[in-house]
């Protein structure tokens, strides 16, 4: 293998990987906050079978659009942030990386909301964002044992946002 084809390669395993931990930034990130999301929504003191049905279609209608547009949008603004960032990364000090690369993503968050002019787009847009680039910052910066317990908090998260969408339909089986 000659030296150039070696750096082509290690090139497209580098994007690779950038790729794989913002797929998992997004897994993260939308886990959290429909988490957050069950916990702030309800309205109610009681907990009857009707109100739990109606958080279960509130998921499913987060997943169907929070997760797709995260993936897409979300992972190109963050990948080009990334890009960019890492051209002046000598010119700051680490924190100062941190905060810039955080506060780059919040901004696109909310800029997805301006786009279609929605108030509530632009407070998801940006929670998620804050979620996205956090985790993104942990899975770039952390040791093994810290992302093994990232996954496993997602994976837990992720659990109960399953089991609350098929809770209500327990009763039908």
């Amino acid at each position: 293998m000659t030296p150039s084809s070696y750096l082509i390669c290690e090139g497209i395993d580098g994007i690779l990987k950038m790729l794989y931990r913002k797929i998992i930034s997004v897994w993260l990130a939308v886990s959290v906050y429909l988490l957050i999301y069950i916990i702030v929504l309800p309205r109610f003191n009681t907990w009857t079978i009707e109100y739990i049905k109606g958080i279960g279609f509130l998921i499913l209608l987060q997943v169907m659009f929070v997760v797709p547009i995260t993936l897409i949008y979300g992972v190109l603004i963050s990948s080009l942030v990334e890009r960019i960032i890492r051209k002046f990364k000598e010119k700051f000090k680490e924190t100062t990386y941190r905060i810039l690369y955080i506060l780059l993503h919040a901004i696109f968050g909310l800029l997805f909301g301006l786009i279609f002019n929605n108030y509530y787009f632009m407070m998801v847009g940006t929670g998620v964002a804050l979620l996205f680039s956090i985790s993104d910052i942990l899975l770039q910066s952390s040791s093994v044992k810290q992302r093994q317990l990232l996954y496993t908090g997602a994976l837990l998260a992720s659990g109960i946002i399953l089991l609350l969408s098929i809770l209500p339909h327990l009763g039908s089986l």
